[in-house]
């Protein structure tokens, strides 16, 4: 009976052992290799889209972001709210987090040369595409402007549309001669920089608990939403759609860079041709 005791004893204690000091594998993961959360994604979020608010409505940084005329000195001011204000200090709280931010970030693969092409192909069809569903379902052939210089009639200063091409480019003092500016301030620094932000650090957050499919969605909606941009939300919805299954179809975020930075430019380059006199 004494034996029997002590082995159903011994058995009692390795039971609460191994119940009691097993860890999740979730739990073990972040120790090994830590990740943001969906709480982590969720603050982020919540203080980016307050912050933007109240950068441009409450300072005056908004009405700075809007002065002067448009061209280079609109697409550096632009470029300063983005990555100052917003992609430097993400960063920063990253890093103070301890998290590796190449991989939180998908950095660790830059993707491939077919991939990137691919992406610079499918963004100016997608936003083809996407204008002109918007043209036929509204019936005003207008709607192919409203995307132009990735999105225009904001006064929020989340848009390079209303800062770069003047309110949507009817004014005198854009043209073609400044293509190279339009193209690195409207396309290639908010195709980076929102990338890094969206499906970079935001779709890791999400996917912690939502799994990749609900995750690319969820990410696409709160995308378009920080835009502030009703009329848009369509537009911004299916670009952040595209660009998020690119990102976890590749493992990379290249090719949401590619696909986004070719989305931008056809809407610059059909601005000017559209609007410039």
């Amino acid at each position: 009976m004494t034996v029997i005791r002590d082995v159903n004893g011994d058995q009692g204690h390795a039971e609460s052992s191994s119940t009691g000091g097993a860890q999740d594998p979730w739990q073990q993961q972040q120790q090994q290799n830590p990740q943001p959360t969906l709480n982590d994604g969720i603050t982020w979020y919540c203080y980016t889209a307050l912050g933007l608010l109240f950068l441009t409505d409450f300072t005056p940084l908004g009405q700075w972001l809007l002065s002067g005329s448009p061209g280079t000195a609109a697409a550096g001011r632009l470029a300063l709210l983005q990555w100052g204000a917003f992609v430097l200090p993400t960063l920063y709280w990253m890093r103070s987090k301890g998290w590796d931010v190449r991989a939180v970030l998908q950095l660790q693969q830059l993707g491939t040369l077919q991939q990137w092409l691919a992406g610079l192909a499918a963004g100016p069809v997608l936003w083809a595409l996407i204008n002109a569903a918007i043209a036929i379902k509204t019936g005003n052939t207008d709607t192919w402007l409203a995307a132009a210089g990735d999105a225009a009639n904001s006064s929020s200063g989340s848009s390079p549309g209303v800062l770069l091409l003047g309110g949507g480019g009817s004014e005198a003092g854009v043209g073609w001669g400044q293509l190279p500016q339009l193209l690195l301030a409207a396309a290639v620094s908010p195709a980076v920089a929102e990338e890094l932000l969206f499906r970079g650090f935001l779709l890791t957050a999400l996917q912690e608990r939502l799994g990749r499919i609900d995750a690319v969605a969820v990410c696409a909606a709160l995308f378009a939403l920080i835009h502030l941009e009703p009329q848009q939300f369509f537009l911004y919805c299916v670009l952040g759609g595209a660009a998020g299954a690119a990102a976890v179809r590749s493992g990379s975020l290249g090719p949401a860079v590619a696909l986004h930075l070719g989305f931008n430019a056809a809407a610059v380059v059909a601005g000017l041709a559209l609007h410039v006199k």
